[in-house]
Order: structure tokens, then C-alpha cells, then sequence
């Protein structure tokens, strides 16, 4: 019986060491499997495995977590930074989120060459590199309102021309981000959707600044035509982008 019952425990013990490798295995291989994900063709040689968030965030936007739960708690930077700041700061990290989201579905969907995707995630991380700057000088002794001041502008605008907003340093040109954006709303959406009349829209208002009122008119009228068969004329996204046309017409009598 002795023997028997030592067997017994050995088996059981074997079992138990073969369960929980197995688990550790599952665990240490799940990552590598899920950034994996279904093999797609994107023509031209393009072959490529689809992408989830938390491959994105955690290659290129890892610290945005920790960054994002410092700006929660209202700590060391609220006491360095005004109301204004912090809140400006907060819509800087909801944009970045969603950006996020859409250059994933982008990525999934052809929409943007690897190159791309490699160049956003490379501006993603300079993000993370101002986050660390900001929460650095934040925890400093003696405070530098200025160069605080400097670095939370620098977060700010890239976020904005990451989100091809408008923004007057962003170019309209073939490599534009906010072409990108509108290629990508296209591919996702479909090419009615509002998500490209938002994009469209965005990119006829900085041709607009740049003085090409020709380009501005076409993208203007394409946001237009698409808002006002989504929500009607009387809808005020309809109405903001009519009054983007109406002055645009008006400067090209001038």
C-alpha cells in the first residue's frame, strides 16, 4: 500500500507540474499568437496579419497608461499645470486613443502601406517620449513654468496633427497625414460614411488656409454632400460644413 499510495502521488504530481506548464505555455505563446491574427493579402506582394489594439499600444504607445492615469489622479501635474492645461492634455489622450483605434482598422484593411503604419506608430512614440518629459519636470523641485508650458504645446500639437486635424503646419501633399486619414475613413467606412466627410471637411479647411480655394471647394463640397444626405440640411454638422462653403465661395469672387 505504501508503495502504491507513493505511486499514486507521483502521477498526481506529474499531472499536476504537466497542468500548470501547460498553463505558463498558454500564457508566455497567447501574445505572440493573437499579434498573429488572420493572414490578409493587400496585393502587390503585401501579405500581412491583422493587428489588435493591444499590439499598437504595447509597441509604440506603452507609457500613454501610466501618463494617462497620472492626469486622473489630478497629483504632481495638477499642481504644476493650469485647468486649462490638464484639460487640453486630457483631449490630447482621447484623441490619441481613437487615432489609435483607426490606424488599426486601417492597417486591417489595407488602408495604409506597412511604411505608414510603421511612420505613425514612430510619431505615437514621440508622444510617449513628451509624456515622460512632462511627468519628469512635473516631479521636479524647482519648477520651470516655461519649459512645462513648451512641452504640454508640443503634446498638444502633435496629437492634433497626428488626428490630421486642422492644424496650419500640417501640408496637403501625397504623403499628407490627413489624406492618409480620409484614404482610411474610405476603406473602413465606405465612401459615404460621415467619418469621411469629418476628414474631408478637415482637409478643405487647410487648403482653405493655404490659399488653394480649388482644392478647398472640392473637399468641402465632397463633406457637405455627405452630411447632407446622412442627417439632412437642417443638421448642424450639415450647417458648420455650409458655412465653410459659403465662405469659400466668397473669398474665390474676391
Amino acid at each position: 500500500m505504501p508503495f502504491a499510495m507513493s505511486r499514486n502521488a507521483r502521477i498526481t504530481a506529474i499531472v499536476a507540474i504537466t497542468a500548470v506548464l501547460l498553463v505558463l505555455l498558454a500564457w508566455l505563446t497567447q501574445g505572440f499568437i493573437l499579434k498573429r491574427g488572420e493572414s490578409i493579402d493587400c496585393g502587390n506582394g503585401d501579405i500581412r496579419r491583422t493587428i489588435d489594439l493591444n499590439d499598437f499600444t504595447t509597441r509604440y504607445w506603452a507609457y500613454s497608461v501610466e501618463f494617462e492615469a497620472s492626469l486622473a489622479k489630478r497629483g504632481r501635474l495638477a499642481v504644476r499645470l493650469d485647468p486649462k492645461q490638464l484639460q487640453q492634455l486630457s483631449e490630447a489622450m482621447q484623441q490619441g486613443r481613437e487615432f489609435r483605434q483607426f490606424v488599426v482598422a486601417g492597417y486591417n484593411a489595407c488602408a495604409i502601406t506597412k511604411t505608414q503604419y510603421g511612420d505613425f506608430g514612430a510619431k505615437f512614440q514621440a508622444l510617449d517620449g513628451l509624456a515622460k518629459q512632462i511627468e519628469h519636470l512635473a516631479g521636479e523641485e524647482q519648477e520651470d513654468k516655461a519649459r512645462l508650458a513648451e512641452l504640454v504645446h508640443l503634446y498638444i500639437n502633435l496629437s492634433q496633427t497626428l488626428g490630421g486635424g486642422v492644424h496650419p503646419n500640417v501640408a496637403i501633399d501625397a504623403s499628407n497625414i490627413g489624406l492618409i486619414l480620409l484614404k482610411i475613413a474610405e476603406r473602413v467606412y465606405g465612401p459615404d460614411h460621415p467619418n469621411v466627410a469629418i476628414r474631408a471637411n478637415n482637409i478643405g479647411q487647410i487648403l482653405k488656409d493655404k490659399g488653394d480655394l480649388d482644392g478647398a471647394l472640392a473637399f468641402t463640397q465632397r463633406a457637405l454632400k455627405i452630411f447632407t444626405q446622412t442627417y439632412g440640411p437642417d443638421n448642424p454638422s450639415t450647417k458648420i460644413v455650409a458655412g465653410h462653403m459659403k465662405k469659400i465661395r466668397s473669398e474665390m469672387k474676391k
